[in-house]
């Protein structure tokens, strides 16, 4: 089933579901204990075009499964459920929630796409960046496809719209890339 594409894709919508529905589950459980916000974090401008690039992720998450050969796909799957194992033990260990800018003051073609995805995803979970480790590892597990500047530059394009949608801290993204790390090391070392 792995040598297809199409049987990778369904593996990772399998994992992607059952990884999303754990997220769910302890995403604002916790109250809030630390901010990691710095002064950095307030000098970043809220840029609304980018948040199709932030969403953008899922779309690449189930592009890579077509593009990349099976030995690639394991490795990065596996890679993919360590750091979303690794976030959650953050999520847990350091609750903290991110102050969301007001967009009601934003143009009526960014306010209801802002309005939804803030309802939709609580400003919680924060560290690391799950949204940037996931980007990272698939930046990684593309590497060595045809085209990967154009991966490797969507995926740092997606990290960083983290902190202009005002969705992390710079202390958020800086665990995630850490995360990633750590996961393709053990993933690497494994090999």
């Amino acid at each position: 089933m792995l040598e297809r594409g199409y049987g990778r894709l369904l593996v990772t919508l399998v994992t992607v579901s059952a990884m999303l529905a754990i997220y769910s589950s302890i995403n604002g459980r916790f109250e809030s204990a630390y901010d990691f916000g710095i002064g950095l974090d307030a000098a970043i401008p809220l840029v609304p075009w980018t948040l199709p690039i932030y969403a953008s992720l899922y779309l690449v998450a189930l592009l890579a499964p077509l593009i990349v050969d099976r030995q690639t796909f394991v490795r990065g799957l596996h890679a993919l459920v360590l750091v979303t194992l690794f976030s959650f033990a953050g999520f847990i260990a350091f609750p903290s929630a991110y102050p969301r800018p007001d967009v009601t003051e934003l143009d009526s073609i960014w306010r209801p796409a802002f309005q939804w995805y803030y309802a939709h995803d609580p400003p919680t979970n924060t560290l690391p960046s799950l949204h940037v480790a996931t980007a990272a590892v698939i930046g990684w597990m593309l590497r060595a496809v045809q085209g990967r500047w154009i991966w490797a530059t969507w995926c740092t394009l997606i990290a960083l719209s983290t902190l202009t949608t005002k969705q992390h801290f710079v202390a958020d993204v800086i665990g995630g890339l850490l995360v990633a790390v750590v996961a393709v090391a053990i993933v690497e070392r494994r090999r």
